[in-house]
């Protein structure tokens, strides 16, 4: 497990360095023309855009939270502590790479790299094909660069790690220590909440 943390920390360290000396614009705007062609709204888009917005960070974290709750009241602080960390480890990188999205602003929480939904969505245990199907609609719709997606995919990764760590989980008890079949079906369920949710395009 230590040679796969220190490669995933590799990886996003080697993507942050392609990001901020500008070598990866040539893959994101391939991305972007692709999947995006001519800023062209279409049904794609008008999908990829609800679910962008159902799955809002602040909407995943309170689901987070609220699994916690109803499993044991004694894991709410350590669902809490989580969310602290993807809270302010996403702004605090934000802040840094002060990056701009696809429409050149940096004005909305200081930046678009890494993306906040991707990092939440991960670190929190969601399933795997609903964080596939974030990550597509935050391409199609333009609210990120193929970059902040995959940084957004490895910090959140690297978080869930550190946590289960911390608590002593292992693949084999996950479900005792509420591992990913929890995580995932809290986040599956937060459709009801995130209609109530501020609309907000990025992350």
């Amino acid at each position: 497990m230590r040679w796969r943390i220190g490669a995933v920390v590799a990886a996003f360290g080697v993507v942050s360095v392609l990001v901020h000396t500008h070598a990866s614009d040539p893959v994101d705007l391939w991305a972007y023309r692709h999947l995006y062609p001519d800023q062209h709204w279409g049904l794609p888009q008008m999908a990829g855009d609800v679910l962008v917005n159902l799955l809002q960070p602040a909407v995943t974290g309170v689901a987070f939270v609220l699994l916690a709750w109803r499993r044991s009241r004694s894991a709410v602080p350590g669902a809490l502590l989580r969310v602290a960390v993807v809270s302010v480890l996403v702004a605090f990188l934000k802040w840094f790479f002060d990056r701009p999205d696809v429409h050149g602003s940096t004005a909305h929480l200081g930046g678009s790299y890494p993306s906040g939904h991707m990092v939440s969505i991960v670190a929190y245990g969601g399933p795997w094909w609903l964080a596939a199907l974030l990550a597509l609609a935050l391409l199609v719709t333009g609210t990120h660069w193929l970059t902040d997606v995959v940084a957004g995919v490895l910090t959140g990764w690297l978080i869930r790690q550190a946590f289960r760590r911390l608590h002593g989980e292992r693949r084999g008890d996950a479900g005792r220590h509420g591992g990913a079949p929890h995580e995932a079906a809290a986040l599956s369920s937060t459709s009801a909440t995130a209609r109530r949710s501020p609309r907000s395009r990025r992350g």
